[in-house]
């Protein structure tokens, strides 16, 4: 059986590195995914049904619009949820960035204060 220089060089890598950087690039992959909540938020769109200017021709479209309706106005409130947290993630975010500049100011001002003897 014969194998390309391609096959046995991706062999020899996963010897060498035990397959680590498959492993690797998953977890960065999945740590991106999970961090980045702007992949979950999706725009609810209006139902055509809702836009149209004529009355509705039955009974049967009626009840199908509502039920449109109904749906859209949960596709809302989840877009709302999601949208919420994605904010709520952000003043979290904000808070901690401004804690780490507080810090490293403090720090430098603790330095600058050793080095003149105070």
């Amino acid at each position: 059986m014969r194998m390309d220089i391609r096959q046995q060089s991706c062999r020899n890598m996963q010897k060498i590195t035990g397959g680590c950087m498959l492993r690797c690039v998953m977890a960065i992959c999945a740590a991106l995914v999970l961090s980045s909540p702007t992949f979950a938020c999706s725009e609810a769109s209006v139902p055509y049904c809702a836009e149209r200017h004529s009355e509705f021709d039955d009974e049967w479209e009626f009840d199908r619009c509502k039920r449109d309706m109904e749906s859209y106005k949960s596709e809302v409130e989840e877009y709302l949820t999601c949208r919420n947290a994605e904010a709520e993630e952000a003043i979290e975010e904000a808070k901690r960035d401004n804690e780490e500049a507080i810090d490293a100011y403090n720090d430098a001002v603790a330095s600058f204060n050793r080095r003149a003897g105070r």
